[in-house]
């Protein structure tokens, strides 16, 4: 393979330059766990993220894209009243999870991480399992199956950008 040159004398394989630029991508302080309902993106579902997505039903205040992703719990497409009370009731601790989400799948899921990706249009994606043998299942995320990279134990892959979601994430276990 050719490498990539930085300097005369200094010769860079292209594979690790590409590696390179993926730590930097993972590692960014911009990547971060996404959790429904954590619109403010603090850890937890709480009344802050309810009052929140109250502001921004009634016209007060507009939530950025992502926010508005994670407001809309039931996934319908609407951030509505329906939403802000599911928040509630998680945060009161009346329900465990969002009913419209995979709870089976969902519980699997340790963290999922979304940040740039490194071509136009595409988000990097992690996905970490729950499991005592990652490498005994499959991840996909829409279209994309991630790759198992043992270094962070974990699934990772760029997937196009409306598909970036928690909501597209589907694991199986290989047989």
């Amino acid at each position: 393979m050719q490498g990539f040159y930085m300097k005369k004398s200094a010769r860079v394989p292209l594979t690790f330059v590409l590696c390179a630029i993926t730590a930097l991508v993972l590692l960014s302080p911009g990547a971060r766990a996404v959790t429904y309902g954590d619109v403010n993106h603090d850890g937890v579902v709480d009344v802050r993220d309810v009052v929140l997505v109250m502001r921004h039903i009634l016209d007060l205040e507009t939530l950025g894209e992502a926010e508005q992703e994670l407001a809309d719990v039931n996934v319908d497409g609407e951030i509505d009243v329906r939403d802000a009370t599911l928040m509630m009731r998680k945060a009161l601790g009346l329900i465990d999870h969002f009913p419209d989400i995979d709870q089976e799948e969902a519980a699997l899921i340790e963290e999922f991480i979304v940040e740039e990706g490194i071509s136009p249009g595409k988000k990097m994606v992690v996905v970490i399992l729950n499991v005592s043998d990652p490498e005994e299942y499959t991840v996909q995320v829409g279209e994309t199956e991630l790759e198992y990279r043992e270094s962070i134990e974990g699934f990772r892959g760029e997937v196009i950008e409306e598909e970036a979601k928690l909501s597209k994430v589907s694991i199986s276990r290989t047989e």
